[in-house]
């Protein structure tokens, strides 16, 4: 009987077998201690016979592979071999050690994307995704993951991504008929695995960061894929845009354009030069009998408030004014730094004790302040810090008219 017959015939044997292949897989190497915790009576009877020792049922054995291959030398058996043993007794062709595997895997992954990029046609998809690749960023790591999780679903997405991008449209298109050209209009959906690789190639291509939904509207602007026209609309007061919308003003009070309104107009003025955009709805309410052209925000700015805020022409002055809270003033710090033509206006301290602030604001509100950049908010950023309240526009409204009413 030979060494493998010999153990085939121990199933004691089993469990330290088992952990000589993963010594292997981790090592390459069959050495060291293999530790048994609570033996079997199978392990105890079968050790004790290998070994010539007493083992006891439940012990905790640490048995050395040179005490095992002692006995292995001092047998009649021969030409002993770990790797024969071990694929013998658990009846696997080979042990493939993990870094093998890994390599292994590697390479398939590899095969993988060479395949795909061969079936693509876009050269900037190509580009980039070889780019992206090599350079091994998240989206890299993204699409390992996608490929580990299920290689042929992301094969299919990247394919259909590909027919999106060697079909853009030529003229401003709505996201779900854009997205309709793969057979789903849903494919584009944030929400969706499709639509979040989707935008995240978008904006490696741009090298545009996309953390909120307000920048992806603004990224896909730039392929002319655009949000629901129709409702996706900004509530205006006396702009000078088109007879149409100073005749509707006149007759009806305040507008609210959707984007395929804006899209229609070439350009928009305000009276006397002058557009006042205001974060609430009610500060309309306010001023809607005066003549003045106003532009709500209604609190943080959409799509189409950013297509209207491009239509305003070069001689209009803007003036921005919102609430004294860490929110609004991300408002008007990120206004101002996509627009640095706005005037912040009433951000005072004088402004901030007259709405008698008195909401407690909690620390992690407290601490978006820390994104508040731009130099006319520093100061109240600081003072709203100091008295951890936050104070609201409409109980500003005197001071906000006083100052309408100097630039008059």
């Amino acid at each position: 009987m030979n060494y493998i017959e010999y153990f085939k015939n121990k199933p004691g044997f089993r469990r330290l077998i088992l952990i000589l292949k993963k010594k292997y897989q981790s090592t390459g190497k069959f050495t060291g201690v293999i530790k048994l915790n609570n033996i079997t009576l199978e392990e105890q009877e079968d050790f004790s016979k290998f070994f010539g020792e007493n083992f006891s049922l439940g012990d905790n054995v640490s048995l050395s592979l040179k005490k095992f291959e002692k006995v292995i030398a001092n047998s009649k058996f021969e030409a002993f071999n770990y790797y024969d043993l071990v694929t013998s007794y658990l009846e696997i062709p080979c042990i493939k050690t993990n870094k093998e595997i890994k390599q292994l895997e590697s390479d398939k992954y590899s095969k993988f994307i060479e395949d795909l990029l061969l079936l693509i046609k876009n050269e900037e998809i190509i580009k980039f995704l070889k780019e992206c690749i090599i350079s091994k960023s998240n989206l890299s790591k993204n699409f390992k993951v996608r490929y580990t999780k299920n290689k042929e679903i992301l094969k299919d997405t990247l394919l259909k991504i590909d027919k999106l991008w060697c079909n853009k449209p030529m003229y401003p298109t709505s996201l779900p008929m854009y997205a309709s050209i793969t057979g789903n209009p849903h494919f584009l959906d944030f929400n969706t695995s499709s639509g979040s690789l989707f935008m995240k190639i978008l904006g490696g291509i741009y090298n545009q960061k996309l953390e909120t939904n307000e920048e992806k509207w603004c990224l896909l602007e730039r392929i002319n894929v655009l949000n629901d026209t129709i409702s996706n609309y900004t509530l205006t007061n006396n702009l000078l845009g088109s007879k149409e919308i100073v005749e509707f003003n006149k007759k009806y009070g305040p507008l609210n354009l959707n984007i395929d309104n804006i899209l229609k107009i070439n350009s928009v003025k305000g009276l006397n030069n002058r557009i006042y955009i205001f974060e609430n709805p009610s500060i309309l309410n306010y001023f809607k009998n005066e003549s003045i052209s106003i532009i709500i925000t209604s609190g943080i700015p959409n799509l189409s408030f950013y297509r209207l805020l491009g239509k305003i022409d070069n001689e209009t002055e803007i003036y921005y004014n919102g609430d004294f809270d860490p929110e609004g003033l991300l408002i008007a710090n990120k206004l101002k730094l996509l627009y640095p033509k706005v005037h912040l206006i009433c951000y005072g301290e004088r402004d901030y004790l007259y709405t008698n602030p008195s909401e407690k604001l909690t620390s992690s509100r407290l601490k978006k302040l820390e994104h508040i950049t731009v130099s006319e908010l520093k100061d109240i950023k600081n003072i709203i810090l100091e008295n951890k309240k936050s104070g609201y526009q409409e109980n500003n409204l005197k001071n906000i008219e006083e100052f309408i009413k100097n630039k008059h």
